[in-house]
This record gives structure tokens, sequence and C-alpha cells, in this order.
């Protein structure tokens, strides 16, 4: 392995590390279709406020709630890192037959 497919390599895990520890959250609701909340660290969801607003007799009232991720999405995270692996496999590939068609490898 050349010092360019070490440095795809590195990169590849790197993205999938990163991957990981900040995925897709979803809130999930019984009952209801689950409502995408973003990316977050692993240890902490995100959080969003859920407003709602109401008037009685000319006056205004809000009313907001946090409203806290409670399960990863998996299928988008799975597919995040498929298309991760794919693309440092196929970086790996390319610089793999780069390097057969330059002359091969040196000695060391």
């Amino acid at each position: 392995m050349n010092k360019r497919q070490q440095l795809a390599l590195l990169i590849g895990i790197a993205a999938l590390t990163l991957t990981a520890i900040f995925p897709p959250w979803l809130h999930i609701n019984p009952g209801e279709a689950p409502d995408i909340m973003g990316y977050g660290p692993i240890w902490r969801p995100p959080v969003e406020k859920e407003s709602s607003s109401a008037n009685f007799l000319g006056f205004s009232f809000r009313f907001s709630k946090p409203v806290e991720a409670n399960q990863l999405d998996w299928a988008r995270l799975l597919a995040e890192e498929a298309v991760v692996a794919v693309v440092t496999g196929a970086a790996l590939a390319i610089l793999s037959s780069a390097e057969n068609k330059s002359g091969g490898s040196r000695s060391a």
C-alpha cells in the first residue's frame, strides 16, 4: 500500500468515525410519522422547541416545550456509512491501478 492509498484509507476511516459520532436522529411519537431531528453527537441528541400559540379575548399566548430526539435514524446512518465505504474502496482501487500503471511498487 503506497502513501496515497494510506492517506485515502485514513480519510475514509475518519469519515466513518465522524458519521458514527454525529449520527442522524429521529423523534418518534406512537401513532405518528417520525420527525427528522437532524444530526447531533451520540451522547447528546438534538433538541428542538415545539411551539404553539392561542388567542383568547384579544390576548396572544405562546407555549413552547422542548422535543428531544429519541431514536437514531438507522436507515440514513447505514446509507451514509455505505457511501463512505464505497467511495473509500473506489479511491483505494483507483490509486492501486494508478500505482501499477506507473511502474509498480518501490522497494523499501
